[in-house]
């Protein structure tokens, strides 16, 4: 059964948006590693690579360039939509999802962990293995805001390997996956 609840969570994780910064217009250079979600008020420029196996989906209310050097390789799921962009949205989270964000990911020692609330109420945190086990719990029921937060998680003795961060409160949950090199 945890492995299932992983699996759904990893495969939610990568539906879900994560949070960004609120810009009229982004850019995304070659070296930059996309999110899930990039999203712009105006205008999204991307000369950057989306790797095998990385879903993206690029959003911005007049338009999506797409530069000489962008590239999204076999494997990749890219979407492009232009359309409304709300600041809302960009700022709560699309459709009032919770939002989970690492960085870094992959991590060498330590990565912080970001997050945004949509509603106030008791909140989990916890890291888990690619088996279901419970590696730490970074946040255990602890009554918390609406709003940004954040969290670090050092790894420091955690075997290289893949690791679900799991953030639940009220009904919502969401995880991403975390690479520890």
């Amino acid at each position: 059964m945890a492995k299932l609840s992983i699996l759904i969570g990893l495969l939610l994780s990568s539906l879900l948006a994560t949070a960004q910064a609120i810009e009229s217009n982004r850019r995304l250079t070659s070296g930059y590693q996309a999110q899930p979600l990039e999203q712009a008020t105006a205008t999204l420029t991307a000369a950057n690579l989306v790797g095998p196996g990385t879903p993206v989906e690029y959003k911005a209310a007049q338009a999506i360039i797409l530069q000489p050097g962008f590239q999204a390789r076999t494997g990749s799921v890219f979407a492009a939509r232009t359309g409304v962009v709300s600041l809302l949205a960009m700022a709560e989270g699309e459709s009032g999802s919770l939002m989970i964000r690492a960085y870094p990911n992959p991590i060498e020692e330590a990565t912080i962990i970001s997050y945004v609330l949509t509603r106030s109420g008791r909140t989990s945190l916890q890291i888990r293995d690619s088996e279901g086990r419970l590696i730490s719990r970074l946040i255990d029921g602890r009554q918390e805001d609406a709003g940004r937060h954040s969290v670090e998680w050092k790894a420091a003795g955690v075997p290289t390997g893949t690791y679900m961060c799991i953030l639940e409160t009220g009904t919502q949950r969401i995880s991403r996956r975390l690479i520890r090199k």
